[in-house]
């Protein structure tokens, strides 16, 4: 390496040898001492602010695995065993009712929980938005098939622009953002999502499927499945009017898990050591 071309070389010109290397000097060194003691410290004080954030979301990330698990066997348990038309009709699934929980939506409430701040407010912004995106959902439900059969699709997409715009215009209707866009979008979405996983019933000719059993029976026993069998065999086919209630029930569900989320967390920090707090001037490196 030549004097030229090194970076760390602050010595004279009299330190370079005739070949073009030079001799490493004292003050050489020292740079190079100083930074191996600066790569030192970026990876000492980067462990430190990791563990003190480790340490201060461990109980949260413990409480929503816990709810998380609970959530799923209690809804699904809900749908395909508890409340039924009759258990053990599709294999070992029962028939659901026309009223069950979508876990899809309530999985996404309860992200919207934490993306509006996690607190009282975020709570009731998620309820307005689950009403007001719900209640867009129903009115596309209801009036898209009425202006336009299928299988033209102009009908369902004019009332989604009409209702996508009221929700936009709600939002002006008080200064605070209580009617948030952007979180009735979503729930909206979900609604939307879920009446076309289920059939598109009122829309499709028999979307909403058999819901008896010895319809459903009939309809899975034929080769290739009958026509009307409905999403997974029936079971998930629901009529329109329910998709709406389904969907917002579940998104409900899940403000009010994210809210037991945060106070257990906090119960828990506050039975034991609460965590080092992490100082907002500490960088990773120097």
């Amino acid at each position: 390496m030549t004097a030229k071309n090194s970076q760390w070389y602050v010595g004279s010109s009299k330190d370079v040898a005739q070949d073009g290397t030079y001799h490493c000097t004292v003050a050489h060194r020292r740079r190079r001492v100083s930074a191996g003691a600066r790569r030192a410290n970026f990876y000492t004080k980067g462990t430190i602010v990791m563990g003190k954030r480790l340490r201060s979301i461990a109980p949260l990330a413990i409480v929503v695995g816990i709810l998380a698990f609970l959530v799923i066997e209690f809804a699904f348990n809900f749908s395909f065993h508890w409340v039924t038309v009759k258990d053990g009709v599709f294999g070992k699934f029962g028939l659901p009712e026309k009223f069950s929980l979508t876990v899809s939506a309530t999985f996404i409430a309860w992200g919207l929980f934490f993306a509006a701040g996690a607190d009282n407010a975020a709570f009731w912004k998620v309820l307005i938005a689950s009403t007001t995106g719900c209640l867009a959902a129903f009115v596309v439900m209801w009036l898209g098939p009425a202006t336009a059969d299928a299988p033209d699709f102009w009908g369902i997409a004019l009332w989604v622009g009409i209702t996508a715009s009221a929700v936009v215009v709600l939002s002006t209707v008080v200064e605070r953002d209580w009617f948030n866009p952007a979180l009735a979008f979503i729930c909206y979405g979900s609604t939307f999502f879920w009446w076309t996983a289920t059939g598109l019933d009122n829309f499709v000719v028999g979307g909403k499927g058999p819901h008896t059993v010895d319809a459903l029976t009939a309809a899975i026993t034929s080769k290739p499945l009958a026509a009307g069998t409905g999403a997974f065999g029936g079971l998930l086919s629901t009529p329109w009017q329910w998709v709406s209630v389904n969907v917002w029930v579940s998104l409900v569900l899940g403000a009010v898990v994210g809210a037991i989320s945060v106070r257990v967390t906090a119960l828990i920090r506050g039975i034991g050591r609460p965590p080092e707090p992490v100082n907002q001037n500490d960088t990773v490196g120097v």
